[in-house]
């Protein structure tokens, strides 16, 4: 088999020209083709097995598996980095029925479950089916056909920039390029002519853009490429096991595993398993399918001694070398103030005003009360020569509080008792 990476920026293209797809089918149009991905697709490229049911695979759960008990001391959970761990350890030594045991189970880990992840919980069933030897009638293409189109079909977001592809992706760039009258050499090559056309394609090096690839390949103005629905030709009817055509219209089948066998909290040594083999196809320049740079500390000597570099320089060495996208995940966030409601404004100005109100009030009657004192001094002084008697001629004795005595060279404001 030639070299074939699944690239995520072709993945992210076609998603992005996707119609009204389901788990049955996935729907995409690009320059003015419809083109379509079902079962029957996913089996003309692969070959898998898309014909025979899971149901009529049912084995003893009571029964202990005893591969798993002798290299795995009958732990329940088993996952997919367990397996390619235990490949490249060769932890079966001599005996190389356990070896070809292990080398299918870590094919049907890395290739046909290739796009799921390290912790993926691998279920008892897969040992019971290596075991017994039908591991070769088990539908795997099925299986993976479903976790590929449930991962296509899931709608982009602006503010997420990293997508799993699940299942087996390859399959899906292949069926592009059979799909298409002819691709860019820069992009891929087709160099034979097998069944299945999973071995007739190789990819090269190059990693194209998200952009560039809209801009070209999948462009809809002056673009030479011309794509159309594929059909098997008489070889592939013979050969293959092919379901039937509309059996995306029947009803979704339903599968013994979920995203609920994900093991999200364990942490996974991934500098372990690059040094023991890469498991995954992993693109460092594809910011849609690869992870985010892993915080990584580097111990540097530093005269005589060593010191811990912290993790945001560690972090600034990553992006010098990957895409400005990663880049501009990387920056740091910084916290926005957020503007207060109205109803908190308003209630802390009123308080504000009351405050001053009262504030003035104090200082007023401080003022008042002074000049009120100033006043009683002035009259206590002028007493006699200020104060007009009271009008004997008014029937009730009444007088004014403040008088003018027009006598007073100073016309001063004088106060009489009543």
């Amino acid at each position: 088999m030639h070299q074939c990476r699944a690239r995520g920026q072709i993945h992210r293209c076609c998603m992005a020209l996707e119609l009204n797809s389901s788990r049955q089918a996935f729907v995409m149009r690009v320059n003015r083709s419809t083109l379509r991905f079902t079962l029957r697709e996913f089996a003309l490229i692969s070959a898998l097995n898309c014909v025979n049911e899971e149901t009529d695979f049912i084995f003893d759960q009571l029964e202990p598996n005893s591969f798993m008990e002798k290299y795995f001391e009958g732990v329940k959970l088993i996952r997919k980095i367990d397996i390619i761990r235990s490949f490249h350890r060769k932890v079966w030594g001599e005996n190389d029925q356990d070896g070809l045991k292990f080398a299918i189970l870590y094919f049907i880990q890395t290739v046909i479950f290739s796009g799921e992840r390290a912790t993926k919980k691998i279920l008892r069933l897969y040992f019971d089916l290596v075991e017994s030897g039908r591991y070769s009638e088990f539908p795997w293409g099925k299986k993976t056909f479903s976790l590929l189109t449930k991962s296509l079909s899931k709608r982009l977001n602006d503010e997420k920039q990293f997508y799993r592809i699940g299942g087996m992706p390859i399959v899906f760039q292949v069926w592009l390029f059979e799909c298409s009258s002819s691709i860019d050499f820069q992009v891929a090559q087709k160099v034979d002519d097998h069944i299945p056309r999973l071995l007739n394609r190789r990819t090269t090096n190059e990693s194209r853009r998200y952009k560039k690839l809209m801009n070209t390949i999948f462009s809809d103005v002056n673009n030479k490429i011309k794509f159309r629905n594929i059909t098997p030709n008489q070889r592939e009817l013979v050969v293959l096991q092919l379901p039937p055509e509309g059996i995306e219209n029947q009803a979704p089948p339903q599968y013994s595993d979920s995203s609920d066998d994900d093991i999200d909290d364990e942490i996974i040594d991934r500098n372990d398993v690059q040094r023991e083999g890469s498991y995954d196809d992993k693109d460092s320049e594809d910011d849609f399918q690869a992870p985010p740079p892993q915080a990584v500390k580097v111990k540097r000597k530093e005269n005589g001694g060593s010191s811990t570099s912290p993790v945001r320089k560690r972090t600034k060495k990553l992006v010098t070398g990957g895409s400005k996208q990663v880049a501009k995940n990387l920056e740091p966030r910084i916290a926005v103030k957020q503007p207060m409601k109205k109803n908190v404004v308003s209630k802390k100005v009123k308080q504000e005003f009351v405050e001053i109100r009262n504030l003035i009030n104090d200082n007023f009657k401080t003022v008042l009360a002074a000049i009120n004192s100033t006043r009683d001094e002035q009259a206590a002084e002028h007493s006699d020569d200020h104060i007009v008697p009271p009008n004997s001629n008014d029937e009730d004795g009444y007088t004014p509080p403040y008088t003018f005595n027009k006598e007073s060279p100073s016309n001063q404001v004088s106060c009489s008792s009543v």
